[in-house]
């Protein structure tokens, strides 16, 4: 199975704070699809972009991040309005995200509330850690630094969509640098990517059926 076949889901969330646990919630997500042509270059992008009222306030100090305030949230939906659309763009997907353990978290515990699992994906990708293992040497392995090495444009920085293309676009460019290989199962070796085959296996049957 060709990982470039499937379909390539960048992601990222904006959050009202560090901690799920601690009853921070998730304030945006993005989730960009990458569409690649034959030749394995991005073809297209579609963006999928939620805002959410988190039902608490936000930090003054999350503000001054990602300049979303109170406001700009106060009259949209809360998560769950939303939480079924986006399980089914995470699910089957090759997911990407810059340190993808802290939007898990976030979207793990969003999901929860509505009586949903994480998603069963085909390979998720971290570019944090893939920026600590090909670019041993940098000193910080931020996104906006990761990007500056790889010449991928993010503009507006902290904002879910933005940082989220442009994660994904530095997978592709690093997939391309450093030989990632073609079939799906090879990526686990390659950047230390989570992957899931025979689940994912049979979740593409039971779809196809």
């Amino acid at each position: 199975m060709r990982w470039r076949e499937l379909r390539i889901l960048a992601f990222d969330t904006e959050t009202t704070g560090l901690f799920p646990e601690e009853g921070h919630r998730v304030i945006e997500f993005a989730g960009v699809e990458l569409r690649l042509d034959g030749e394995g270059k991005v073809a297209d992008v579609v963006r999928h972009e939620w805002m959410f009222n988190p039902g608490v306030p936000i930090p003054r100090d999350v503000t001054e991040v990602n300049h979303i305030r109170d406001e700009d949230v106060a009259d949209k939906p809360a998560f769950s309005t939303h939480a079924a659309a986006m399980h089914a763009l995470l699910t089957g997907s090759v997911l990407v995200a810059h340190n993808l353990p802290f939007d898990q978290r976030f979207l793990t515990a969003e999901f929860a509330r509505v009586n949903l699992r994480w998603p069963v994906t085909a390979a998720e990708v971290d570019t944090s850690d893939l920026s600590r293992m090909y670019f041993k040497e940098a000193r910080s392995h931020k996104l906006g630094e990761l990007c500056s090495r790889l010449d991928v444009p993010l503009v507006e920085a902290h904002r879910a969509g933005n940082d989220a293309e442009a994660c994904g676009r530095g997978f592709l460019v690093m997939a391309d640098r450093f030989g990632a290989p073609v079939e799906l199962e090879g990526l686990g070796d390659w950047g230390d990517v989570i992957l899931d085959p025979p689940a994912f296996a049979k979740h593409k049957g039971a779809l196809e059926a």
